[in-house]
Order: C-alpha cells, then sequence, then structure tokens
C-alpha cells in the first residue's frame, strides 16, 4: 500500500470516495462478517463500488438525497458520529461526476443536473422560486432506463448495492491515472479500522490495461477473562490482521470506544450538522510483528477521521476518531475551550492508550522500552491537531528512562508490580493538562 497522501487526495481532496468504504461498512453492521465484501472496479468511462451489505431502504435513501439526513443510528436508536452522519460523503462524488447512479437489489435510480433543473422548473414557472441556472443535483433521484451489464455482474458476485459514478468529460487523462493508481496503491492504515468488512477489492480495466489487489480482514476479539462475546463490532480490544493477496500480512492491536456520549463537550461543532448526535467513538491502534508494538511507517503517522487525514500523529500509534474535521476531512482544528469537542475526543483517545491499549501490550509481553517507543515523538508535532495530540500523550515522557533506571532497550519483561507502576506513570504523563 502507498503513502496517505495518495494521489486520490489531490484529485479528491474531500475523501468523497473512500467514504463509501465507511458508508457500506456501516451497511455490514447486520450480515455475516465472514461475507462481508466491498468491490471498487474503474473502466474507462466509469468508477463502480459495490458491497454485499443489506439493500437500501427507504431511510438510505433519504440519506442519500438529503444533506444532515442521514440514517445512521446506533445500537439504541441514538444518532451517532461517524465519517458521513452529516450525510455529506455521497454529495462529495459530485467531484469526479455530475451524474451518480444507485443500483440496489430493492431500489435503483439515478441523477443528473438536467433532470434536477427540469424538477425545479415547475417552481420556477409558479413564481415559487427565481429563474435558476443550476439545481441540487442529489435532491432529485430519478428512475434508471437500463440495467447495465456490470451490475449484473455484481449482483452474481454478491453485491446488493452498488454505485456507479460516470467519470466527468473534463477529467484529464492523468487524473484518470491518478484515481486508478489511488485505489490500486491505498493506505495499508485505510483498512485498520473498518468495523465489518471481511474483504476489499480493487479492480482496474481501462483500455488494455487489467490491474488486481485484494486484502482480507481478520478481526479477532479479545475477550477479557469473564466478559462476554456479544458479536458485532464493540468496545473492547481487537488484534486486526490485514492480509493481502500478494504480500505479507500487517497486525495491529487496537482498542475501541465506540460508546462516548457527547455530553457537554460540542464546542467547536456546527449545531445544523450536528444536531442530534448524541454519541461518538474512538480507537488507537499500534502495530504488532508477533506480539511485540513495533514503529509505524513514517507515511502512516496520520490522525484518522476514520480514513486518514493530512494531520501528522507525532507518535508511533494510529490515533482515530470522529473528530470534526473540515469539509475536505484534512484538517482537524482542536480550541483551548476546555468543551471542544474534538480536545474531548484526544483525551479519550488518550485514555484508551492508557488503560487498555498499553496494559493489554505489556500483558502480551512486551517489554516496556518497546512500549515507550510508541510515545517517542521522533517527529514534530506540526499542523493544528499534532502539538494538542502531543501534550495530551506525552507531557512526561522525558522522564521515561530515569524513572525505569535503565536505557529502553535493556528494560525487562514486566512484573505484574512494575506494570502497576507503569500503568501510574504513563496515567500521570497522558491525564496531563
Amino acid at each position: 500500500m502507498g503513502a496517505s497522501r495518495h494521489p486520490l487526495r489531490r484529485l479528491s481532496p474531500d475523501h468523497g470516495l473512500v467514504g463509501h468504504y465507511q458508508n457500506a461498512d456501516d451497511a455490514m453492521a447486520t450480515e455475516d462478517p465472514g461475507v462481508a465484501c466491498i468491490r471498487f472496479v474503474l473502466t474507462d468511462d466509469a468508477l463502480w463500488v459495490g458491497n454485499s451489505g443489506r439493500p437500501l431502504d427507504e431511510a438510505d435513501v433519504r440519506g442519500l438525497c438529503g444533506i444532515s439526513a442521514s440514517s445512521k443510528l446506533g445500537r439504541s436508536q441514538q444518532r451517532r458520529a461517524t465519517i458521513c452522519h452529516k450525510g455529506m460523503g455521497f454529495k462529495s462524488v459530485l467531484e469526479i461526476t455530475e451524474a451518480p447512479e444507485v443500483y440496489s437489489t430493492t431500489i435503483s435510480f439515478r441523477f443528473g443536473p438536467s433532470e434536477a433543473l427540469r424538477a425545479v422548473g415547475a417552481l420556477v414557472d409558479a413564481g415559487v422560486v427565481a429563474p435558476v441556472t443550476r439545481a441540487p443535483v442529489t435532491r432529485f433521484p430519478w428512475p434508471v432506463d437500463r440495467t447495465p451489464p456490470e451490475w449484473a455482474e455484481m449482483c452474481a458476485s454478491g453485491m446488493r448495492t452498488a454505485f456507479r459514478f460516470p467519470l466527468r468529460p473534463s477529467m484529464t487523462a492523468e487524473q484518470r491515472a491518478r484515481l486508478a493508481d489511488a485505489l490500486i496503491n491505498l493506505p495499508v492504515t485505510t483498512l485498520v479500522f473498518l468495523k465489518h468488512f471481511h474483504r476489499v477489492e480493487f479492480a482496474v480495466r481501462r483500455g488494455g490495461e487489467r490491474l488486481d489487489t485484494a486484502w482480507t480482514v481478520a478481526r479477532e476479539h479479545l475477550v477479557e477473562p469473564g466478559g462476554k462475546l456479544l458479536g458485532g463490532f464493540q468496545t473492547g480490544l481487537y488484534r486486526v490482521a490485514l492480509s493481502p493477496d500478494r504480500g505479507d500480512p500487517v497486525e495491529f492491536l487496537l482498542a475501541h470506544d465506540g460508546d462516548l456520549a457527547i455530553g457537554e463537550h460540542r464546542g467547536g461543532l456546527d449545531d445544523f450538522s450536528w444536531e442530534g448526535v448524541e454519541y461518538t467513538e474512538v480507537s488507537v491502534a499500534a502495530r504488532l510483528k508477533g506480539e511485540r508494538p513495533v514503529p509505524l511507517a513514517p507515511d502512516w503517522r496520520r490522525l484518522h477521521v476514520f480514513l486518514p487525514s493530512d494531520e501528522p500523529c507525532p507518535y508511533n500509534l494510529l490515533v482515530s476518531g470522529a473528530f470534526s474535521a473540515n469539509l475536505s476531512r484534512q484538517e482537524i482544528r482542536i480550541e483551548r475551550d476546555t468543551r471542544n469537542y474534538n480536545r474531548f475526543l484526544l483525551r479519550q483517545a488518550a485514555r484508551l492508550v492508557r488503560d487498555r491499549l498499553v496494559p493489554s501490550l505489556l500483558q502480551q509481553g512486551a517489554l516496556v522500552g518497546e512500549v515507550l517507543r510508541l510515545l517517542d515523538r521522533g517527529q514534530a508535532a506540526g499542523g493544528p491537531a499534532g502539538r494538542p495530540c502531543t501534550r495530551r500523550f506525552g507531557r512526561r515522557c522525558r522522564a521515561s528512562r530515569s524513572y525505569f533506571g535503565r536505557s529502553a532497550s535493556q528494560s525487562p519483561r514486566p512484573t505484574a508490580s512494575s506494570r502497576r507502576s507503569w500503568a501510574m506513570w504513563i496515567s500521570g504523563a497522558i491525564s496531563a493538562p
């Protein structure tokens, strides 16, 4: 997989296409995880994105057609923050297409600029609105008049919903080549925080070019003694293994909290987009080789809004959450207000590191020094979110060597007593204001 600053950013900076991962992943929540699949197919004239999740229902259609009308609810029917909870993810594909099409085993429809203008025309004729030259394309769905063979092929391979994005005629050959490269070389960290997909497939069919790549995702829920495995992706610890069809697998230990009540921490949130959103989530992950934590590749060290952002993470950890970001989902702003939502989410990420990730790594036999290296700030914090992240995660990291009385490389495997001491130390380091 390539760097997180992949070419898709330069073509579609707001994650519109990659956001379909999260949309489709949500649709898998009630499906058999052993067969959950998403498939991207790029042809000469269109990009197809199909998934094997549940077919579209009325709430899904309304969510696709109306901003902030997303149907995403939690297990208790509370609205939850996700990458596309504001209903913006689908609209952002208009950067590469002007006439998206939607196919599902329950309903199929399409959008188009001329059709949208025609729908508004009746209101203009009635004097309700002033004459317009453009209309919001995705507010006006129209029936499809044919069934493309690609949709029939996807149905035959188990897909139950698919999106077709006819590429804009104005897209240059260079842009189309970039899009193909972005799909084939998507960052591996894009897959880490998906909750349900078992299989992610990419295919490029352009001219005589045929490229294929795919990943299998395995998640093992590490249930604590006396705990009960309830099924589905829930708050807890996971071992995530990403196995390409060609190449070596990559493993992570992931701690997830999906039941965070936002409460009074609504500073920096747009009232319109976040109205009714009561719960949020955050995850942290360390890369593993065997049972031991290892540093991340430098270009993996990014804060994630489920998917990689342009915000650098100063530590050898992946941090992902439903951060409030700018429209491109590349910039995460942290304000000094103690009620600031993003600041609250970073605090919760630090808590997960302290209370779940670090104790689990030590329990599995990691050396103290190996764990400390996860908090080794090997690069400048940078960015509006990097500096607050640094303050939250490692204010006292400089004292680590003197605290343990030996170099990190000589640190022994921790005893139960030293694990308690480490937990107390990291608690202070992470909880520092």
